[in-house]
């Protein structure tokens, strides 16, 4: 025990005050308790490992980290080996509906006046783009001859003989019939949402802002088929549009002569007979024009080099893969056994 004595200044006091030593003691067991605890190890470092360590572990277990990279690498290799090569076909095209939409809104305050409605000309190119990614519009490419099958069945493409090969638990060739055992919802014969599906991965639809170009393009392990399928499509939006626009020239050209003959002002019937010369103009490219909704800009094309895979990324990404997974692995290891020696 230590202690430590207080002498004060016996003038500070009082005249019956009394002095008083006041005696403090310390007990010095304080000291070494602090001392004691400081030399104790920090569990929580403890869990922590240096830059030296790191190595020494990756050392120490170099040949089960060797073995996993290689297998993964290994694996990569055989997996995009197993994969067919596919091929991308692209078009670029004008919309040309656009130019009668311009002509005919000039003449929208009086075609509102008469209750009839003008199509916007920007919004052409987004109908068109959303009636070719649409399921309905699959309807209309299933009905040619061979879609269906090269879309669902196609298993393999050779090279020499510019043929598919069909997958024969899906379709027979020999006798076009399709032999394949599904499950509900799927049917024996695929429906158009089955097809559409299956194509509507690998079909793609854009619009260039700047120029109002639409560039479609598809891929698929036949590139001959990847070129027909896009002239189909064009094919197809053309003949829709065709039809749909005959359909509502004939019903607004009866409707424009019944309000033509029941108007009595000279300037609405003006204005009618522009609107009147506007649709048989239309019906005009309608008969005499195959390409009536889409212009080819630079035409479809059978693609000489693959689109994909990327083989060489997929074995380079399999084996970084490889690589982390050993050392996650290797290291929780590590932390098990060092977790059981400890208890």
């Amino acid at each position: 025990m230590v202690e430590l004595v207080d002498t004060r200044d016996l003038k500070s006091l009082g005249r019956n005050a009394v002095p008083v030593q006041v005696r403090l003691r310390v007990p010095i067991y304080i000291c070494r308790d602090i001392k004691v605890e400081s030399d104790r190890p920090n569990k929580q470092d403890s869990d922590y490992i240096s830059l030296s360590e790191f190595f020494l572990i990756l050392m120490k277990y170099r040949k089960t980290i060797l073995t996993l990279v290689f297998i993964f690498a290994l694996s990569s290799v055989i997996y995009s080996l197993s994969l067919p090569n596919k091929f991308s076909s692209t078009t670029s095209l004008k919309v040309m509906i656009n130019q009668d939409s311009q002509q005919a809104n000039k003449m929208g305050g009086i075609s509102s006046l008469i209750g009839m409605n003008i199509n916007n000309a920007n919004s052409e190119s987004e109908i068109i783009k959303s009636m070719i990614l649409s399921n309905t519009f699959a309807k209309n490419l299933i009905k040619h001859e061979g879609i269906t099958e090269k879309i669902i069945a196609a298993k393999k493409y050779d090279i020499e003989t510019k043929e598919i090969i069909f997958d024969a638990n899906e379709f027979n060739p020999t006798t076009m019939e399709w032999v394949r055992d599904v499950s509900y919802p799927y049917k024996k014969i695929p429906s158009y949402l089955e097809v559409y599906q299956e194509y509507s991965e690998y079909l793609k639809v854009n619009i260039d802002e700047s120029s109002g170009l639409m560039e479609i393009s598809f891929t698929h392990i036949s590139p001959e088929f990847s070129k027909y399928f896009i002239d189909l499509i064009v094919k197809e939006v053309n003949r829709v549009m065709k039809a749909k626009d005959r359909t509502e020239s004939e019903k607004a050209i009866d409707y424009l002569n019944q309000e033509l003959a029941n108007s009595t002002s000279l300037e609405v019937k003006k204005s009618i007979g522009s609107l009147v010369e506007t649709q048989l103009k239309k019906e005009m490219l309608l008969n005499i024009s195959d390409e009536y909704a889409l212009s080819t800009v630079n035409a479809s094309f059978v693609p000489e080099l693959k689109s994909s895979p990327n083989r060489a990324f997929i074995c380079i990404l399999g084996t970084f893969i490889g690589f982390f997974i050993s050392i996650i692995v290797v290291f929780l290891y590590q932390f098990i056994l060092k977790n059981e020696s400890q208890l």
